[in-house]
């Protein structure tokens, strides 16, 4: 495992937010998660709590990204701005993984879809809400979204994430009540279920 010193720890937000990603209760994790340009540099932050190793893959190149020490499960370091990545792993069982990062996608739903679900005038809700299959900035997966008004956090599980909340946890869209979020590599058929966090800061 390579952990990371003190300079390879740019642009991480505090401790605490740190914290609240690997506890899953972070509201708001795409602001530290995937990728993100510092300066002229990009980093990419992932948390999978499974990994040993983590490497961020761009075409044939491999790069270790450092294990936070106070943090198990968050890996962080510099990748290539221009070129889309895939992260590869070992687990402490010495298996090996590899997966697309769902923290590298953009929002499916549009600003109009943001307005009309908060205000309860869209006109095809079954087409935006629930789980859908389809083809996003190249990549075949799974969109869900779900209206969670109250809620402090959502996150989808099922088998792709070993039914742990804390891996993905969902992007909320403003005040609409509305959490999105993109799953790369998975198909029709996926069992899954969302677990919510609501005001008293219990899951659901």
């Amino acid at each position: 495992m390579q952990e990371a010193t003190t300079s390879d720890l740019v642009g991480l937000p505090s401790g605490e937010i740190l914290d609240l990603i690997c506890s899953g209760r972070h509201d708001d994790p795409f602001s530290v998660l995937g990728p993100h340009k510092i300066g002229r540099a990009t980093y990419v932050t992932a948390f999978n709590p499974g990994a040993a190793q983590l490497f961020a893959v761009q075409g044939e190149k491999r790069q270790p990204l450092h294990a936070l020490p106070n943090n198990p499960g968050l890996f962080h370091g510099k990748i290539v701005e221009t070129k889309p990545y895939r992260f590869a792993g070992v687990t402490a069982e010495g298996s090996e993984f590899e997966y697309d990062d769902a923290y590298r996608f953009g929002p499916v739903l549009g600003e109009m879809d943001e307005y009309l679900l908060g205000e309860g005038t869209h006109r095809r809700l079954w087409h935006a809400l629930g789980a859908h299959v389809i083809h996003h900035e190249e990549c075949d997966g799974v969109h869900f979204a779900v209206w969670a008004p109250n809620a402090r956090r959502v996150s989808v599980l099922g088998d792709f994430n070993q039914w742990d909340g804390r891996r993905h946890v969902m992007r909320r869209r403003g005040a609409s009540g509305i959490w999105e979020i993109f799953v790369p590599e998975i198909g029709d058929g996926t069992p899954y279920k969302y677990e919510v966090i609501g005001p008293d800061d219990t899951a659901q």
